[in-house]
């Protein structure tokens, strides 16, 4: 019984070991490496998922910053005014 209760855990260890990996490309053309968890439904991590919310804050050189927040929060660590 317990050799069923391990080989029956070790596919389910499998199973989720090839979890979802998220389908963002890097800035140097590679994959992005994310898994699991930390994947949404929309099949991109919160760095490269096109709904995750965005620093507001415009940057001296015209861009906006890239960085994921909190749902509710307007500016990124960086940019929070103190």
């Amino acid at each position: 019984m317990k050799q069923l209760i391990l080989i029956v855990s070790l596919f389910a260890f499998t199973l989720t070991a090839q979890a979802q990996q998220c389908k963002g490309i890097k800035k140097d053309g590679t994959q992005c490496q994310i898994k699991g968890n930390l994947v949404g439904k929309d099949e991109y991590c919160n760095h490269h998922s096109p709904t995750a919310n965005k620093c507001t804050q415009i940057k001296k050189d015209g861009t906006r910053c890239k960085m994921t927040v909190k749902d509710g929060v307007l500016f990124c660590r960086f940019h929070a005014k103190a």
